[in-house]
């Protein structure tokens, strides 16, 4: 675990030293909107430094220079940064965003191979990205021996890939960096449950809410880059209500949608979603002075982010490649308008409702093993699956919150980004998947839906409560402990004693073989195989880790639900 606490207080230290002065200067918003907003300046900023440090040829160490610039800055700062740190809600904030991180650590601590429904290689491949811009490897290089560079874009990729450069490049550093990173989006939802500002019993609810559902600790888990484009996704969508409510926000709204696009592609559809909400409910509102200014100039600065990228990869690999890599994100090629319509019809059906009988399901329906079989069902159910990816207890508040509240003014945003956002981001895979689609662009949509629970519980009849707790106690069970006792092996083991790795796994579909193959191309260690020698002391700290999130959550409910307690929405 050495790894993990040398690239936790790597990743703290530099991204707090980044972050506090970005937020310190910004005025007009709630103080945890504005703790958000630093840490995305201070992700930018390590993009442009990481960016800056490989085109140039320097060395990595040269990172090292934004956030000692940025200390000095924290000094002469220090009063406001203090009035800021010491604002209630932004103390819980961080104390829940601590609490979770150490809880996603932990979790991906114990994960001896990846494994679940059909994910397969795509760990190994953002690995190697990080490592192409760490080692400067050739333009050519071929990602799992086929992807070119511009398939994916950089932002999550460089800035890993130059903090590898300050730690070691060690998987374990890498496992650490991505779930970090992913954990960030923890920061723009607490913004959303805690819109006014104040230390809400919402916003300590939050993190267990986050904790609890399989889609959010899969994801983070797994070192891609999905949640950290969620990230500016929501921290965009949070500056949109902002504006919306007769604040500032409009022109950092579209930097942070051009931020998330070179983050992960599946922010596309996002930025178009967002828009079109913002526009249905702005159009008939009076703009504010210099509303039009303040637009042009986030639309520029976002145009010049992306540009960074954009330019860079049509000048080395050529606008071709690049427009191909951006237009979609599945692989086969549309055949028309017809075919584009067939395809996204049917994802649309089975991401609501997915075919029990399609190939993909079959194999795992026909496992040996029946807890093997249904960690993969529910492993699919609960990435792929819209309405499940909510979980079943936050699924049933959504759906009473929707009947209750249909006229809210508040809801009639999502009225257009909604659909506008789950047309487009299963429209955009241009190849028919039976078994769902929700994890490829839908994953905004679902925190956007665990705030919402969040921010809503006061409101909540008792009955609806006792239905939220056991549907939470449900999905944990099903998507998080199922899960992760198999991706231990811990659970594998003890039904067949005396088998080995490759044997426990061998049992599986061909997806975890593969992940398990790449382990060993890989030939280093996960962070896994330090901890789960002394697996019932990992245990017991995530048992601990997950019972301090209990205790504060309850007693937010209870404060929530108290005479007393805080009544606004």
């Amino acid at each position: 675990m050495l790894a993990a606490a040398s690239a936790t207080l790597l990743f703290g230290l530099i991204v707090t030293a980044l972050a506090l002065p970005v937020a310190v200067r910004i005025t007009g918003y709630p103080p945890v909107l504005r703790l958000a907003l630093g840490l995305a300046g201070a992700l930018v900023v390590l993009y442009l430094a990481a960016g800056l440090i490989y085109v140039s040829g320097a060395a990595w160490s040269w990172l090292w220079l934004p956030p000692v610039a940025a200390t000095i800055g924290c000094w002469r700062m220090r009063s406001a940064i203090a009035a800021l740190t010491g604002d209630p809600a932004v103390r819980s904030t961080a104390a829940g965003a601590g609490l979770l991180a150490l809880w996603c650590i932990g979790l991906h601590a114990v994960i001896f191979s990846y494994s679940g429904g059909a994910w397969a290689g795509d760990w190994f491949e953002h690995y190697e990205r990080a490592r192409f811009f760490l080692h400067r490897w050739p333009l050519d290089h071929a990602f799992l021996g086929f992807g070119a560079l511009p398939a994916r874009p950089p932002f999550a990729n460089l800035v890993t890939g130059g903090l590898l450069g300050l730690s070691g490049d060690t998987f374990a550093h890498y496992q650490t960096f991505t779930t970090l990173l992913s954990c960030l989006v923890f920061f723009p939802l607490a913004a959303l449950a805690a819109s006014d500002g104040r230390d809400t019993p919402g916003l300590r609810l939050l993190p267990l809410l986050l904790m609890l559902n399989p889609l959010f600790v899969q994801n983070a888990t797994f070192p891609w880059t999905k949640l950290t484009a969620a990230f500016f996704v929501v921290l965009a969508f949070a500056l949109i209500r902002r504006s919306l409510d007769g604040g500032i926000g409009g022109g950092l709204a579209l930097m942070m949608m051009s931020a998330g696009l070179i983050t992960h592609y599946s922010a596309g559809p996002w930025i178009i979603a967002l828009v079109a909400g913002w526009w249905w409910l702005a159009r008939s509102r009076p703009a504010c002075s210099g509303f039009r200014r303040e637009l042009l100039a986030g639309g520029a600065a976002g145009a010049l982010l992306a540009g960074t990228w954009l330019f860079w990869a049509a000048g080395n690999y050529g606008p071709q490649l690049l427009l191909k890599a951006t237009s979609t994100v599945g692989d086969a090629p549309v055949t028309g308008l017809p075919g584009l319509l067939t395809v996204t019809l049917g994802n649309l059906r089975s991401t609501l409702l997915p075919d029990w009988q399609a190939p993909l399901f079959m194999v795992f329906w026909q496992q040996m093993d029946v807890t093997a079989r249904l960690r993969d069902v529910f492993f699919i159910l609960y990435q792929q699956n819209l309405p499940l990816a909510f979980g079943l207890g936050n699924l049933a508040v959504l759906l009473w919150l929707v009947r209750n509240r249909y006229a809210d003014p508040r809801l009639r945003f999502w009225w257009v980004a909604g659909p506008t956002a789950v047309l487009l981001g299963i429209a955009v895979h241009t190849a028919p998947v039976p078994v769902g689609l929700a994890h490829i662009c839908l994953q905004p949509l679902i925190l956007f839906g665990l705030a919402g629970v969040a921010a809503a519980w006061t409101g909540l009849p008792r009955w609806l409560r006792r239905v939220w707790i056991g549907g939470v106690a449900v999905d944990f069970c099903l998507g998080v402990v199922l899960h992760f006792a198999h991706q231990s092996l811990l659970l594998p083991r003890w039904l067949h004693p005396g088998a080995t790795p490759y044997e426990l796994i061998g049992r599986w579909p061909s997806s975890a073989m593969l992940n398990y193959g790449g382990k060993q191309h890989l030939a280093q260690p996960f962070l896994a195989d330090s901890v789960l020698p002394h697996a019932p002391w990992a245990f017991l700290v995530l048992a601990i880790l997950l019972g301090l999130a209990l205790v504060r959550g309850f007693r937010a409910m209870r404060e929530m639900t108290s005479p007393g307690g805080p009544v606004r929405l």
